[in-house]
C-alpha cells in the first residue's frame, strides 16, 4: 500500500488529519463543473455560515458523484457523503486510506497521474476501478482542478468521481468484439481493405497484405501500396476505380501484385461502398483474393485445349464444359448467346440444370447422374418463352483408368431445324416475296406440261415478263416501294390468268406464266390483253402512283422449242426484243432474233478485248464561239481501234453502255486517255482551250469519283479549268442523287466546269440547275436540227438560251451542220456550237496541227 505524503505519493507519511471543508469544496465542485478554476483566498473560501454550510452538505449529498477536495498545505482530503455509500466504508480523511481502495493493477497509474498533476499543476484526471460496499471493483472517473491564489500558488484541489462502470464495459465490449473482427480480418486468406470516402487514402489493411506484400506493417499512406501494382495493369484499374468512385457503383478487378518475393500473383480485387441514410458514400471496404493458381490453371487449359476451343467456338450449338459435380468450368459463344449473357464469367462457376423449368429439371438431373456414371445422358426438352425445342447431349470425358473426369453438355436448338423441314419443301420452290412459284417449280411444271403434250398432243405456250421502269423505281423511290410493285404485280398476273395457269417469279423484276392449252398467236394475244387491263390498274405506295407496266416475250410448244430450255431461252430473246422497241408490249418469238442476240453478245465481247488490249482511243471534235467564230475547246468522243476494220464508232459496241459495270469501266478508260492527251498538249505548248468528257450515271455510283478524277489531273498536272464533266440529267435521279450531288460540288469548287448534256429531251427540271453546280447546257441536237422546219426549234433553242443567260450559264448548241443554223443560233445569242460544219472528231495529233495552225479551219464560220 502506497501512502501521501507532503504533496505527493510516498512512503512513510502520516495519515492526514480530516477536515469539514463543505463550502470549500462546493466552491471547487462549482470550477469544476465549469472547467474554470475559481481564484480566492484561503480565509475567503471558509468565509460560510453555519446553516449555508448545512445546506450546501445536503445539497452535494444529492449529486449522484463522489467528490472530494485536497488542501496541498495541510494535505487533508474531504470526500463528500456518497463516497461512504460507493465503498462502504467511512475512510479517514488520507489520501492513502482511499488509494486502498483502488484496485491493485491500477493503483500505480493513479500515483503516477497525481504525482504528474501536482508537479505541473494541470487538470487531473484518471480512470481506475474502485471497490464497490457490495463486492468487487467498479470503473470511476476521478477528475481535479487546482484552485489558484492571485499569486498563482495552489491552494486547493476539488474534484469529481463518477461511476463509469457500465460505460467502461461497454467500450471494453466494443473493444473486445473490435479485436474479435480484426483477428477474424487476419485469419481470412484474403487481403482486407478500407479506404475513405474519396477513395484516395487507404486506412486499413489486414495482415494478410503486409505478409503478402512484405511491406511495413502500417504502411498506409504514400505511393508505397500502390506500387505493388504490375506496371500493366496499374493504368487500366486506376481508370476502373475512378469509374466505380465516381458512380459509387461495385468494384471487381483483376489484376496482378508484387509479393514479398519480387513476383507478382494474379489476384481480384473487390470493393463496395458504405453509404449513408442519405445514400452518400462514406467509406469504401474491399477485399483481394489470391487467384494466381486459378488463373495459371485456367491459361494452361486454354494453351492445352486451343485448338479445341477454336473448334468449339466455331460451333453453333451450345456447348459447356462441366465439372464432375456439374458447375460450369467453360462456356462457348453460343452458351453466351442463348442465355443472353455477353461474358464467360457470367456463367462459369454457375451449377448447370439449375435454371431450367421446375418440370424439366428432374429429367436434367437423371441425364447429369447418367454422364457421371460414365454413360451418355440425354433429354429434349421444350423451354424458354419462345417455347424452343432443345437436343441436350451430356456426355463424360474420361481420364486415367476410364473414369470421368469432365462433363461436356452439347445444347442443339432444332426448333428451326423443324420449322425448316416443314418450310423446305414449300421455300425450295417458292419465292419468299410474292409466294408465287420460283425457276425450280416452274421448271418442273415446264417439264410435266412437255410430258403432258407428248401423250396428249395438247400444246402450251410461255410469257417471259419484266416490269417496266422497275429499276427507276427502286432508284428513285426505294426498295420497299421496289417491293411493293413487285407485289402488285404479281398480283394482278395472278388475277389475269386463268385456273391451271401457272404464273412464277424467276429472280429480280422477272416473271413467267405458264399457259395451258394455248397453242397460237391468237390466243397469246388475247392472254395478253387480259394481263394488260389487269396491269393497266396504278399501284399506289406511300402516297406515290406506280405503274405495272410489262414487257412480255413469248413462245409456243412445240414450234419454238422442243425443250423447256430451249422454250425458255427464245422466250428471254421475244422479251429482249420487246424492251429494245421500248417496252410496254408484247413480242413473239422470231428466229431471227438469234441474230440480234448474237449481235449483242458480239457487241459485248468487242468491248471487254478492247478495254483487255487498251484499244479505246478519244477523238475530238470542236467547239466554236458564235460571236468570233474563234476555237473555244473539244469534247472528246469514243472510239475504239479494230484491229482489222480499223477505227469504230460507239454504235460498235452500244449494248456495252447498258451493262453499269461496262460501261464504268469505258468511262474510266476515257477519261484516262483523254487526261493523257491533255498533259501531251500542255507540253507542248498547243492552245487547246478545254476538253469535256462525259461521265455516265455508273461512274458517280462509286461514291469517290470526284476523289479519283481530282487526284488523277493532279497527279498529271492538268489544270482543272483544262477539263470539263458531262453529265445528262439521268444521272440527278436515283437514290445515289446525294452523292452526284457532293462530287459535282467538289469538282465544281476545284475548278472542273460541269455541263448538262442533252437538256430538255429527259427528265429536265429547274431544280436540278438550283440544285446542282450547272456551268453550261448543252442544247440538243434534235432541236438544233428543227430550226428550219417551223416546228418549234427555233422557240425552245430561245427559251433554253434567255433561260441560260438569266442564271449565268453558257450554251452550246450540238448537231450544228449548216451554216444556216449557224447564223440563226448566233443570233439567238448562242453562246458556242459544235456539229460536222466546224469539224469532225479528230485524233489527239491532229488537234495539235489543228491548233498550231497547221490543218486549215472552215471558212464557213469566220474566226482564225
Amino acid at each position: 500500500m502506497r501512502h501521501i505524503d507532503a504533496g505527493a505519493f510516498g512512503r512513510g507519511a502520516a495519515p492526514l488529519p480530516p477536515t469539514d471543508g463543505p463550502a470549500s469544496l462546493a466552491a471547487g465542485l462549482k470550477g469544476l463543473l465549469q472547467r474554470e478554476p475559481t481564484p480566492a483566498s484561503p480565509t475567503a473560501v471558509w468565509n460560510v455560515s453555519g446553516s449555508r454550510i448545512a445546506a450546501l452538505e445536503k445539497t452535494l449529498d444529492m449529486i449522484p458523484h463522489m467528490l472530494w477536495r485536497y488542501d496541498p498545505t495541510t494535505q487533508e482530503t474531504y470526500y463528500s457523503e456518497h463516497w461512504q455509500r460507493f465503498t462502504g466504508e467511512r475512510i479517514g480523511h488520507g489520501l492513502n486510506d482511499a488509494l486502498r481502495l483502488v484496485h491493485p493493477d491500477d493503483q500505480d497509474g493513479v500515483a503516477r497521474q497525481w504525482l504528474k498533476s501536482l508537479s505541473n499543476g494541470e487538470a487531473y484526471e484518471a480512470e481506475y476501478r474502485l471497490r464497490h460496499h457490495r463486492g468487487g471493483y467498479r470503473w470511476v472517473l476521478s477528475r481535479g482542478n487546482p484552485e489558484r491564489h492571485e499569486t498563482g500558488e495552489i491552494v486547493a484541489w476539488y474534484g469529481v468521481l463518477t461511476d463509469i462502470h457500465e460505460l467502461a464495459e461497454a467500450r471494453e465490449a466494443l473493444q473486445a468484439g473490435t479485436r474479435r473482427f480484426r483477428n477474424i480480418l487476419n485469419s481470412i486468406p484474403q487481403i482486407a481493405w478500407s479506404m475513405s470516402a474519396d477513395g484516395n487514402r487507404a486506412d486499413y489493411f489486414n495482415e494478410r497484405w503486409y505478409e503478402f506484400t512484405g511491406l511495413p506493417s502500417g504502411s498506409l499512406h504514400g505511393p508505397a501500396w500502390k506500387g505493388v501494382f504490375h506496371p500493366e495493369d496499374r493504368k487500366r484499374g486506376l481508370q476502373l476505380w475512378l469509374l466505380a468512385r465516381r458512380a459509387g457503383k461495385d468494384f471487381d478487378y483483376e489484376h496482378r501484385i508484387r509479393d514479398r518475393d519480387g513476383n507478382y500473383r494474379w489476384v481480384i480485387s473487390r470493393a463496395r461502398a458504405q453509404r449513408s441514410a442519405s445514400g452518400s458514400v462514406v467509406r469504401w471496404y474491399g477485399t483481394c483474393t489470391d487467384i494466381h493458381e486459378r488463373v495459371a490453371a485456367k491459361r494452361a487449359l486454354e494453351a492445352s485445349e486451343q485448338l479445341n476451343r477454336a473448334i468449339i467456338e466455331a460451333s453453333p450449338d451450345c456447348v459447356s464444359l462441366l465439372d464432375l459435380s456439374g458447375n460450369r468450368l467453360f462456356v462457348n459463344d453460343a452458351t453466351l448467346r442463348c442465355y443472353g449473357f455477353e461474358r464467360p464469367e457470367q456463367l462459369i462457376g454457375t451449377r448447370w440444370g439449375v435454371g431450367f423449368p421446375i418440370d424439366v429439371r428432374p429429367a436434367a438431373a437423371d441425364a447429369l447422374a447418367c454422364a457421371q456414371r460414365g454413360e451418355i445422358g440425354r433429354l429434349v426438352v421444350q423451354m424458354g418463352a419462345e417455347a424452343r425445342w432443345w437436343d441436350i447431349v451430356i456426355a463424360p470425358i474420361q481420364g486415367e483408368g476410364g473414369k470421368p473426369v469432365r462433363l461436356a453438355v452439347i445444347s442443339r436448338d432444332v426448333t428451326q431445324q423443324r420449322e425448316a423441314q416443314e418450310r423446305a419443301q414449300w421455300s425450295a420452290s417458292h419465292d419468299s416475296l410474292t409466294g408465287l412459284p420460283n425457276r425450280f417449280l416452274l421448271q418442273r411444271r415446264l417439264d410435266e406440261a412437255i410430258a403432258h403434250a407428248e401423250t396428249t398432243g395438247e400444246g402450251f405456250a410461255l410469257f417471259l415478263l419484266d416490269v417496266d421502269d422497275f429499276k427507276r423505281v427502286n432508284d428513285t423511290v426505294g426498295h420497299d416501294a421496289g417491293d411493293a410493285l413487285l407485289l402488285a404485280f404479281a398480283q394482278r398476273l395472278q388475277a389475269g390468268v386463268r385456273d391451271g395457269d401457272t404464273v412464277a417469279r424467276l429472280g429480280g423484276d422477272e416473271f413467267a406464266i405458264l399457259l395451258r392449252g394455248t397453242t397460237c398467236e391468237i390466243q397469246l394475244t388475247e392472254a395478253y390483253e387480259r394481263l394488260r387491263d389487269k396491269l393497266r390498274e396504278p399501284c399506289i405506295h406511300a402516297g406515290r402512283v406506280m405503274e405495272c407496266g410489262a414487257s412480255i416475250g413469248a413462245s409456243l410448244y412445240p414450234r419454238d422449242g422442243g425443250d423447256r430450255s430451249e422454250l425458255l431461252k427464245n422466250a428471254d430473246l421475244a422479251l429482249y426484243s420487246t424492251k429494245a422497241a421500248g417496252g410496254a408490249g408484247l413480242s413473239f418469238f422470231r428466229p431471227q432474233m438469234r441474230m440480234e442476240m448474237q449481235k449483242r453478245a458480239s457487241m459485248l465481247s468487242l468491248a471487254h478485248t478492247a478495254l483487255r488490249e487498251d484499244r479505246i482511243v478519244p477523238h475530238y471534235q470542236p467547239k466554236v464561239d458564235l460571236r468570233s467564230g474563234a476555237r473555244s475547246g473539244f469534247e472528246a468522243l469514243l472510239r475504239w481501234r479494230h484491229p482489222r476494220w480499223g477505227m469504230q464508232l460507239p454504235s460498235t459496241v452500244s449494248a456495252a453502255f447498258e451493262d453499269l459495270n461496262l460501261a464504268a469501266e469505258i468511262s474510266d478508260c476515257m477519261i484516262a486517255a483523254v487526261i493523257r492527251d491533255i498533259r501531251c498538249w500542255l507540253d507542248d505548248g498547243v492552245e487547246f482551250g478545254h476538253v469535256a468528257v462525259n461521265a455516265s450515271a455508273a461512274e458517280f455510283r462509286r461514291g469517290d469519283f470526284a476523289e479519283r478524277l481530282l487526284e488523277r489531273l493532279d497527279k498529271a498536272g492538268v489544270p482543272a479549268e483544262c477539263f470539263q464533266l458531262e453529265v445528262t440529267e439521268t444521272v440527278f435521279l436515283g437514290r445515289g442523287a446525294e452523292y452526284v450531288e457532293r462530287a459535282l460540288k467538289m469538282l465544281s469548287a476545284a475548278g472542273v466546269a460541269i455541263a448538262l448534256d442533252d437538256f430538255g429531251t429527259g427528265y429536265a427540271s429547274l431544280s436540278h440547275l438550283k440544285q446542282f453546280p450547272v456551268h453550261i447546257l448543252k442544247i440538243d441536237r434534235s432541236f438544233v436540227a428543227d430550226l428550219h422546219s417551223g416546228g418549234g426549234g427555233v422557240a425552245i433553242v430561245n427559251a433554253v438560251v434567255g433561260l441560260g443567260r438569266s442564271l449565268g450559264i453558257q450554251t452550246v448548241a450540238e448537231g450544228v451542220e449548216t451554216e444556216a443554223q449557224h447564223e440563226i443560233l448566233a443570233g439567238l445569242g448562242c453562246d458556242y456550237g459544235q456539229g460536222f460544219l466546224y469539224g469532225k472528231a479528230i485524233a489527239a495529233r491532229e488537234v495539235t496541227r489543228l491548233c498550231t495552225g497547221a490543218e486549215a479551219w472552215p471558212a464557213a464560220v469566220g474566226g482564225n
